[in-house]
């Protein structure tokens, strides 16, 4: 039986940043929110894997390069 893969070991060339905005907050800088930086296909998984289904439909998820907004 083959093993599984450990996402941790393979890390981006890049950090990612996961950011959201309310849907009804206003598009300036100030209404995202930084949620988490990423740095390995383990973390983005983590990440995405624990968003609350209640809270999808009320967000704007964003995930930029470094700490760019």
């Amino acid at each position: 039986m083959e093993q599984p893969l450990d996402a941790d070991a393979y890390p981006f060339e890049r950090t990612w940043t996961f950011w959201y905005k309310l849907n009804n907050a206003s598009w300036t800088s100030s209404s995202f929110v930084k949620m988490y930086t990423v740095r390995t296909v383990g973390d983005m998984w983590r990440v995405l894997n624990n968003i609350p289904v209640a809270v999808v439909s009320r967000i704007n998820l964003f995930i930029m390069e470094g700490e760019m907004i």
